[in-house]
């Protein structure tokens, strides 16, 4: 039964050198438009290195200071979050009057 069966050979691909003139950017696009293939180990070397060439996100902060200093709006946002934590005394006072 075996016999029945061509014999099969495992042909390698000759793995193609990425030129060096060629930007991630590019080559990312050209892998999704199918222009080119990439081995395993190419194809992972860009799906890790294209965050670090091209970042999603960016961090941007604005703001307008009118007429306070940065440090003194720092002081006044500590001041409030010193208020919120700490506990109320005559609340604590009433629930021991209760028992």
């Amino acid at each position: 039964m075996a016999g029945d069966f061509p014999e099969m050979k495992y042909k390698a691909q000759a793995e193609a050198p990425i030129p060096d003139d060629v930007s991630l950017l590019e080559l990312a696009d050209q892998v999704v438009r199918g222009k080119i293939k990439l081995n395993p180990q190419q194809t992972r070397m860009l799906i890790e290195m294209l965050p670090y060439v091209a970042p999603k996100l960016l961090a941007v902060g604005h703001g307008s200071f009118n007429d306070m200093a940065f440090a003194n709006r720092l002081d006044r946002a500590i001041d409030r979050t010193k208020k919120v934590r700490e506990p109320k005394q005559k609340l604590l006072e009433d629930l021991r009057g209760r028992r």
